[in-house]
């Protein structure tokens, strides 16, 4: 059983998935705080956009379809819900995801900095770092993500709820995005992240196979979190050192002139 500080766990899924939804989720969080939000979907259950949908389109997130849609306003409906009932802290997770790397005592140590942090608005338990790799690590098992894609799994505060809901109400024209796109535009949402990583989506989503097919290449959802998060750690760290070894290439040759 996994014991989290959060005032609520929402679980969203389809209505057809319910039983086996409850079975997966039931035994791995207090009931008490469990909430699950059952939808019927629409007629489509792939989230692949459009058939002529480019790879540049799928590789920028701007394949939207009524799927995507749909998913966009369970997100929002779920936060706006917790919100006006005064929740602090929520945890929202879609019926794929999963916790094979789950340990307690990484959790704690997650745990303790986001009760007594107040830097951030949104937790990803599971992201691909999409389009801007960058992370920043800022506490045991934390770090600060430039652009996390994926919505499968994340913690909310009241702060970050705020947030969402007045960029929503001011950007109407922002629903015909990703949910996972929608919050890398609210302006000032601080996101922070679990590194490694502790969750992760059981299928892959389809837009990142549609992806995978037209470059022909096929690996896991979940393999490429893992390699982009690690990617992320030591992307800054080689753009930090060549700028280093530019400035100081440049210093010395302008010495070099000068004498």
């Amino acid at each position: 059983m996994k014991q989290l500080f959060v005032e609520n766990i929402y679980i969203l899924g389809l209505k057809k998935n319910e039983i086996k939804i409850r079975q997966e989720f039931e035994n791995n969080f207090p009931k008490e705080k469990t909430i699950f939000v059952m939808k019927d979907g629409v007629t489509s259950n792939t989230n692949v956009g459009t058939m002529s949908s480019t790879l540049w389109n799928i590789l920028s997130h701007n394949t939207i379809d009524e799927v995507s849609q749909d998913i966009f306003k369970n997100h929002m409906e779920i936060i706006r819900n917790a919100y006006d009932h005064g929740k602090e802290s929520i945890l929202i997770l879609e019926e794929d995801a999963r916790f094979p790397d789950w340990n307690e005592t990484k959790w704690k140590n997650i745990e303790t900095w986001l009760m007594s942090s107040k830097s951030w608005d949104i937790f990803y338990l599971g992201y691909c770092n999409w389009p801007v790799p960058w992370s920043i690590k800022i506490a045991k098992h934390i770090v600060r993500v430039a652009s996390p894609l994926a919505a499968h799994a994340y913690i909310l505060n009241r702060t970050g709820m705020y947030k969402i809901i007045t960029t929503l109400e001011n950007n109407k024209q922002m629903s015909k995005l990703h949910i996972d796109k929608f919050f890398l535009k609210v302006r000032g949402l601080r996101k922070y992240a679990a590194y490694p990583m502790i969750s992760f989506q059981e299928t892959c989503p389809g837009l990142y196979l549609k992806a995978c097919d037209k470059l022909r290449v096929r690996i896991l959802f979940s393999t490429c979190c893992k390699m982009n998060q690690h990617l992320s750690i030591l992307f800054p760290i080689v753009i930090i050192f060549l700028f280093t070894f530019w400035i100081s290439f440049s210093f010395a040759k302008m010495i070099k002139k000068i004498y």
